[in-house]
């Protein structure tokens, strides 16, 4: 699948996603979803963007404990991001520790999904009951259709059924 696919397809997924929830199907919120999905679209584009080495490390570094965090909450909807969530972790970690060889793209990808989902200033604030985290899950499940590839070949190595945890 072409970049521009993916790209495409990554906005048709949060586009979709958001107008699914909350207000009546008009154009004019079908207007303010699209355009809350070209934010959170942008500002995770930019986070990939600009990854560096040092992202990382800090995602590793921090990472774990919030993502364990939120498996282990009651809430369905945090408990399943932390699972998804999880599974991109140990990826981005094999992959730092050379025990999973993937592309910069992947690398830079699930750090900035991860980065997205624990920031306190992302486009939808974590406060917000529900609909707070749907950003951070819309964000995780987009990670996972550019990926896909290395993803399923992740899994298979590892022995996770995807479907299982939700991808």
């Amino acid at each position: 699948m072409s970049k521009k696919d993916q790209d495409k397809l990554g906005g048709g997924l949060l586009a979709g996603a958001l107008a699914g929830v909350g207000l009546d199907d008009t154009p004019e919120n079908r207007n303010r979803y699209e355009s809350l999905a070209r934010d959170i679209e942008e500002q995770f584009n930019d986070l990939r963007e600009s990854c560096t080495e040092s992202d990382v490390l800090r995602i590793l570094d921090e990472g774990k404990s919030v993502i364990r965090q939120m498996m282990l909450s009651p809430k369905p909807l945090e408990s399943g991001l932390g699972k998804r969530a999880d599974v991109l972790y140990r990826l981005l970690d094999d992959a730092h520790h050379g025990k999973f060889e993937t592309p910069w793209a992947t690398v830079s990808a699930v750090t900035a999904a991860l980065d997205y989902m624990m920031s306190e200033s992302d486009v939808v604030p974590d406060a917000l009951p529900v609909v707070g985290l749907f950003d951070d899950l819309l964000v995780v499940l987009e990670c996972s259709v550019l990926i896909r590839s290395d993803l399923e070949r992740y899994a298979a190595a590892s022995g996770i059924n995807l479907r299982e945890v939700g991808f």
